[in-house]
């Protein structure tokens, strides 16, 4: 996630559960993707590994769960 081009501070909260849903759909499809085609499998386009794609999106989701939690702490 681009955090630079997306930045997630400035999203409303609305805008905010919209891109954990998408960033959690992402990751599911990662998941997915790997179970079909193994963990080493290389995606040609990205270059990255069934592991490499699933820790990249759990980290998407991460970050998003962070800020949400944030926000709510802050009331």
């Amino acid at each position: 996630m681009d955090l630079e081009k997306y930045p997630i501070d400035k999203l409303s909260a609305d805008d905010l559960l919209n891109r954990l849903t998408e960033e959690c759909s992402e990751l599911i499809h990662a998941i997915a993707k790997r179970k079909r085609f193994g963990a080493t499998s290389i995606h040609p386009r990205i270059g990255e590994t069934g592991d490499q794609r699933v820790v990249a999106e759990m980290e998407d989701v991460q970050l998003i769960i962070k800020e949400v939690e944030r926000r709510l702490r802050e009331g």
